[in-house]
Formats: structure tokens, C-alpha cells, sequence
């Protein structure tokens, strides 16, 4: 017989939490930088959604300032992307891989949650449809959608088989924070009891493992393509939420021959600061790139299936 907890749970339907009506509204860069510099200016159609709430998957469906900040980026430095095979992971709504797309040969926008990556599909859909993918001087830029599962080789090995090796990697806000609470208790031995609580985060290094994984396969297989070529690079738009989990993020990275670099948000943010980039948090450029010279570099990476992420 059956317990209420299990009835309970062949019972619940996620999809009843989930909101899938969309708007669809443009997105525009542009602006100077504060020596007066002007930037490109840049639209981008998308769907979105705007509800006020981010419970349960929402949050994939909601363009955040970090990705608006990212984008900026992109569209400063055009160089990195026109021309090459672009794949956005943990995309969300794939704005930042959407105006990329706008001048890369082919984009690949991937998540792990299936509401977004249908929400994606929409996005491509419109994106095709709206003519910024025609080249002038050659075929019209490719862009696709891929369930991409952090930490799982088989979903990785699936990515592959459909767009191959990316050139460039982007992605914005995907180092998740603590999700783990250490409590500390301590009592006094003293004659009146005294009691201490003490609550503080504590990242586990579980969180970025699947991220850092799959990451440093694909640049692997990059260099193992193109040994005398550049190095692919993870350009990320990064929220500091949490200093300690930062320092986890980068020493992970560089436990797996990965450099991590940071490039001032001065070279490309326009000022003033549009409200459209404002956060709480402080937003950062990020670059991860392929150490060759490193040793741990070319070790073979292990994957962990049951660790796999969703994103």
C-alpha cells in the first residue's frame, strides 16, 4: 500500500507551477563609454517573461542585468565572435548567445531545464524569421538549441554530435552560490547556560565540479583539434553573491589547468550605467581559458553522472 508521501508524489505535477506565456519585447545596446567612446548600437528581439515571481524554473525565463552586461560585452568586442561557432550554456532566455548570433557563423544556445530550452527554441524560431542572421557575403548564420547537461558525459557526447566544437563559449550567471547551511552550536560550560548559534554558508565544491567538467572537455577538445591555435574561452558574466564561493569557482578552475582572468566592466558598459545593468550584486567579466602549459590541463576529466547539473 501506498504512503501518502508516495501518493503525494505521483500526484504532483511540476507543470502546474510553470508559467510558459511569453512577451515578446527588444532589447537595445548602444550608448558611449566614459572617455566618449560610442558603442554599437544593437537590437535584439526576444521572448521573455515578466512575471514578478522567480519560484520554481522562472528563473530561467527572465532576462537579468548580468545578461544585458554580458551582451554589452559581446558587442564591444565583435572580434571575439564574427565568424565563429558560438555556444551559450545555461542560456536562460539566450540573450547574450542571441546577439551573438547576430555576427557569429553558427550559435548553439543550451540548458538543462526542458521549459527553457523550449523557450529557446521560440527565441531561435524568432531569430531566424526576423533576417539578422543573413550573411551579405556568404550563407546565412546557423543557430540551434541543445539540451546541454553539466558533469554528464553522455549528454555532452550529444551536444557534440550536433554542433561539434565551439570556437567561443559564453555564459552568463551561471556559477550558482552557496546552497549549503553550516550550522555551528556551541555550549558554555558555565554556570548559567549560555548558547551560541552561529549560521553561515558554506559552497560546496560539488556545485561548480559539473560546470568546471564539462568546460574543460570542450576546451580539451579544442586544443586536441587545433593544438597551435587560440585557445577556446568561457567569456562569463559573473554575480558576486558570495566571496567564499568565488574563491571556490577559481580555485576549481585552476585545480583543472584552467585560467581565470577578469576584464574591467569600463571597457565596454556604457555611462552612465544604463538601468537596464543596475544589480544589487557587483557584476563581473570573467574569462576562462585553456592552460596548455598547465599540467593538470591534459588530464583526462572524469566525469560524475549522478553530480550532472541541470543548467
Amino acid at each position: 500500500m501506498a504512503t501518502v508521501a508516495e501518493d503525494w508524489e505521483d500526484n504532483f505535477d511540476a507543470g502546474l507551477f510553470l508559467n510558459e506565456d511569453y512577451d515578446r519585447e527588444p532589447i537595445v545596446l548602444g550608448g558611449e563609454l566614459e572617455d566618449g567612446t560610442p558603442l554599437r548600437e544593437i537590437r535584439q528581439d526576444l521572448y521573455l517573461s515578466n512575471a514578478a515571481s522567480t519560484d520554481w524554473d522562472l528563473t530561467g525565463q527572465v532576462v537579468w542585468p548580468v545578461s544585458i552586461f554580458l551582451s554589452y560585452y559581446i558587442a564591444r568586442n565583435l572580434e571575439l565572435f564574427a565568424g565563429r561557432r558560438v555556444a551559450e550554456l545555461g542560456a536562460g532566455c539566450g540573450l547574450s548567445g542571441l546577439v551573438a548570433s547576430q555576427f557569429a557563423a553558427g550559435t548553439c544556445l543550451t540548458d538543462g531545464v526542458d521549459v527553457v530550452v523550449r523557450l529557446l527554441e521560440r527565441n531561435a524560431a524568432l531569430q531566424k524569421e526576423s533576417g539578422t542572421l543573413a550573411r551579405p557575403s556568404g550563407p546565412d548564420a546557423e543557430i540551434s538549441v541543445a539540451q546541454l547537461l553539466w558533469g554528464s558525459e553522455t549528454s555532452l557526447e550529444a551536444f557534440l554530435e550536433t554542433f561539434g566544437v565551439p570556437e567561443v563559449l559564453i555564459g552568463a550567471d551561471v556559477v550558482c552560490w552557496p546552497q549549503y547551511v553550516s550550522l555551528n552550536l556551541s555550549l558554555s560550560p558555565s554556570p548559567s547556560l549560555s548558547l551560541s548559534l552561529g549560521l553561515w554558508l558554506r559552497p560546496n565544491p560539488e556545485q561548480v565540479k559539473p560546470l568546471v567538467q564539462t568546460t574543460k572537455r570542450l576546451m580539451q577538445l579544442r586544443h586536441a583539434a587545433d593544438p597551435e591555435g587560440p585557445p577556446l574561452v568561457l567569456h562569463l558574466g559573473y554575480v558576486v553573491r558570495a566571496l567564499n564561493n568565488h574563491r571556490l569557482f577559481v580555485n576549481a578552475c585552476s585545480e583543472a589547468g584552467l585560467r581565470v582572468a577578469e576584464v574591467p566592466d569600463t571597457a565596454f558598459v556604457p555611462h552612465p550605467r544604463p538601468e537596464h545593468v543596475a544589480s544589487n550584486n557587483e557584476l563581473q567579466l570573467l574569462t576562462v581559458t585553456f592552460d596548455a602549459a598547465h599540467p593538470r590541463a591534459h588530464e583526462p576529466v572524469v566525469f560524475d553522472e549522478d553530480s550532472a547539473s541541470l543548467e
